[in-house]
């Protein structure tokens, strides 16, 4: 699992948009928290999956987190960006 990922892959995962207010952010991850709880599903990556949505939701659920990994999103996207300059 990557250490960062982009902000918008996390609303992906849960299946939500950016625009989703925390509740609905909260629900979805309910959602997908049961389907691949690793104890009660059959899907073999399903406890790898489980961690990405708890990762996931931590992420979207604290404003602290959210705006963090926004903007270590933009440092690394202009690193990127300068390193392709050269």
């Amino acid at each position: 699992m990557e250490k960062y990922r982009e902000k918008n892959d996390y609303y992906k995962i849960l299946g939500v948009n950016e625009n989703s207010t925390k509740e609905e952010i909260k629900k979805a991850y309910r959602r997908l928290a049961l389907k691949y709880q690793p104890d009660k599903s059959k899907d073999p990556k399903a406890e790898e999956k489980f961690r990405e949505i708890t990762e996931t939701y931590a992420v979207l659920s604290d404003d602290k987190k959210g705006n963090n990994m926004t903007c270590k999103n933009v440092v690394a996207q202009k690193k990127k960006s300068l390193a392709k300059n050269f």
